[in-house]
């Protein structure tokens, strides 16, 4: 399963939003039992400033 997180156009403070989108993934993750997650991309990587969901 994929899922991406939702962006906010309108943020003023993206780590503040990112610090709550992964506290719900935990939350939700921890109901479920599961024991171990996975969670990878390398989108931007190479980019070094200003690059949006790359910095979350």
């Amino acid at each position: 399963m994929h899922k991406q997180s939702p962006v906010n156009p309108t943020s003023t403070n993206i780590i503040e939003d990112t610090r709550l989108i992964v506290e719900n993934y935990k939350k939700a993750i921890q109901a479920t039992g599961i024991k171990k997650v996975v969670a990878l991309s390398c989108v931007g990587v190479h980019i070094d400033s200003n690059t949006g969901n790359v910095l979350m």
